[in-house]
């Protein structure tokens, strides 16, 4: 293992601008712009820390609601929607890059099946609303957003919200 570890790195960046570069900067626009820096930085350290866990638990949610969404698509014989979701879960273990930027990639290409899916089910809502499992479907997937944006949020706010002035 290579010492000091990226937290490390990063947590003594931000130490370093909080106790001799921010306290130094007269310039508003030099200011904002460590400020800035600094809320990144902690957001980086935010991703670091929190984004595997969030993962970890977002993939399985993700393979099963796009395989919801294809059981209905299938049984509405909607071809186009059964393509997006298909295109979404189609990989090779061997196709995902190692390391967490894989699974970060991965998670985004789930991601884009589920809304993908979702814009089928609002654009269809007229053919489609009274089909067994259409508000189950589209309730899921709320329920899924809700949970990715508070997930999220445990990334971003503590790296912005409280912590001064952003430009």
């Amino acid at each position: 293992m290579i010492n000091p570890r990226p937290t490390e790195v990063i947590e003594n960046l931000i130490a370093t601008l909080d106790s001799i570069i921010l306290p130094r900067l007269k310039e508003a626009d030099v200011l904002s712009a460590a400020t800035t820096t600094r809320h990144m930085l902690r957001y980086v350290l935010n991703q670091m820390w929190l984004e595997p866990v969030i993962f970890a638990a977002e993939l399985p949610k993700l393979e099963g609601l796009l395989d919801e969404a294809r059981q209905f698509f299938h049984a509405v014989g909607a071809s186009e929607a059964l393509a997006i979701v298909a295109t979404a879960l189609a990989h090779d273990a061997d196709d995902v890059e190692p390391g967490h930027e894989g699974i970060a990639m991965r998670v985004g290409k789930l991601r884009e099946g589920i809304h993908g899916a979702l814009r089928q089910l609002i654009d269809h809502r007229a053919d489609w609303s009274g089909s067994t499992g259409y508000d189950d479907l589209r309730k899921a997937i709320r329920d899924y957003l809700a949970w990715q944006n508070i997930e999220e949020a445990k990334i971003v706010a503590p790296a912005f919200y409280g912590q001064g002035a952003r430009r």
